[in-house]
């Protein structure tokens, strides 16, 4: 997971995100609001942590500009000096969560999960499973395989990875450096621009070996000078020739309908003296013409029509 703090006080934020980096989190620094809204509006972060003190104008102004991007992370304030109507102030101000400092490391974490469950596409939650299902895939996280159409396709390590945190994202921008920091997160000296050509590499292999285009109902997209996002599209042939099928009743319903129909009761035949007179007229240009399949023909002593 990667997080933006915000923070004025450099030895306050470095012991902060020392304390979140033992806990698997990666994240950037920022010691103004001005790059912290930059960066958060731009780049992709899970969550957004703020330290502060009670009515300060930064953060109001931190707060106002991560409410004003839908994809913009969840915030967890910090505050110093403070007391609990603070801390309402603050929630009323459009925070997603809140904490007075000093906090401890254990509350601090199990807040930010709290945050995470509430966005399902950052959640870690998934992290421990063995397999994970999603439509038209299936992911066998520990032998590298994902099964699609009845085929068993191998992946390398950082494929698998790569591809489930697209699966695990669907619909959400993605920037350059997230998945970088997600997925070669032991290179713990990777800055904005590095191993850039291998996630470009990564991405062709993933959208060629899993067949990701519209006419599977997925769509992978790279985004202009920022990153990559996987969505699902409504041109998935599959689904819609089993709706139409659904639909039609298939061939079962076909083949019913015809039964029915061979095994309806043929309606009674009728004298003419039970016709009407307009059934009975007859086109003088019709007659001479082979009858028609539909037509039966009188009884030989049954009285005919007048005109006849």
């Amino acid at each position: 997971m990667r997080l933006a703090l915000l923070d004025t006080d450099p030895l306050r934020a470095e012991h902060t995100l020392m304390l979140m980096a033992s806990a698997g989190y990666r994240g950037q620094i920022f010691q103004h609001v001005k790059s912290f809204i930059h960066a958060v509006l731009r780049d992709t972060f899970d969550v957004a942590l703020i330290s502060s003190v009670p009515a300060d104008i930064a953060l109001s102004h931190a707060l106002i500009g991560i409410r004003q991007h839908p994809t913009a992370p969840l915030s967890l304030v910090m505050l110093t000096q403070a007391s609990e109507q603070d801390m309402v102030a603050v929630l009323n101000q459009g925070a997603d969560d809140c904490v007075l400092l000093p906090v401890d490391l254990a509350l601090l974490l199990a807040r930010v999960g709290a945050l995470l469950r509430r966005h399902p596409s950052a959640n870690p939650a998934n992290e421990a499973q063995t397999q994970t299902t999603f439509p038209g895939y299936r992911f066998d996280i520990p032998r590298g395989v994902v099964e699609t159409d009845g085929r068993r396709i191998s992946l390398t390590p950082k494929e698998s990875a790569l591809a489930l945190m697209l699966f695990r994202n669907i619909g959400r921008q993605l920037s350059r450096q997230y998945l970088i920091d997600g997925i070669w997160l032991r290179d713990t000296g990777a800055i904005a621009g590095s191993h850039s050509r291998s996630l470009d590499t990564h991405i062709s292999r993933i959208r060629h070996k899993l067949h990701l285009m519209p006419a599977r109902g997925y769509q992978l997209s790279s985004i202009y000078s920022h990153g990559y996002r996987l969505d699902r599209t409504e041109e998935d042939s599959a689904p819609a020739a089993e709706s139409k099928i659904a639909q039609s009743g298939g061939e079962e319903g076909v083949a019913e309908a015809s039964n029915a129909i061979q095994q309806a009761p043929a309606p009674p035949l009728r004298s003419v003296n039970e016709l009407s007179a307009g059934e009975c007229s007859v086109n003088q240009r019709d007659v001479g013409k082979p009858p028609s399949s539909a037509v039966v023909a009188p009884p030989m002593n049954a009285p005919t029509c007048p005109g006849f």
